[in-house]
């Protein structure tokens, strides 16, 4: 290989590292944009200490540089929660009934419908509930 076709690659590596640069540079400053300061340094007011960072333009960086991160599963993870309170909110209900009815209180018959309905969930809550304090 001749002087001159060395630096053609030389220089076409060069033109790589530059878009490379740009790439992470745009990166950079997509991050800061979405950045919201948190917090003064300890002991020297007016000074950020901390930021809030948007996952999404770490996540754009990081694919950009072919890395990924764990997914949170944190709006997955609360639609699940969402839906078991849902799920829950009768037999909680019928149980409450339950209390208000064994203390004497007035309790409407509706409740006690519930009750009546939801009696088996209630006792598979509570046998999965001692279960895992016990496991």
């Amino acid at each position: 290989m001749g002087i001159l076709g060395g630096l053609s690659e030389a220089e076409a590596r060069i033109a790589e590292l530059e878009a490379e640069l740009a790439l992470a540079r745009a990166h950079i400053l997509d991050i800061a944009a979405h950045a919201t300061p948190f917090g003064d340094i300890p002991g020297e007011p007016g000074w950020i200490g901390q930021y809030l960072l948007t996952a999404g333009a770490l996540h754009r960086a990081l694919g950009t540089l072919g890395h990924s991160m764990a997914s949170c599963g944190a709006e997955a993870r609360v639609a699940a929660l969402e839906a078991e309170r849902a799920q829950a909110a009768p037999v909680l209900a019928a149980a409450e009934a339950y209390v208000d009815y064994g203390l004497g209180r007035p309790v409407d018959v509706a409740s006690v419908v519930a009750l009546q309905s939801h009696w088996e969930a209630l006792k598979d809550a509570v046998a999965a509930w001692r279960a895992a304090r016990e496991g």
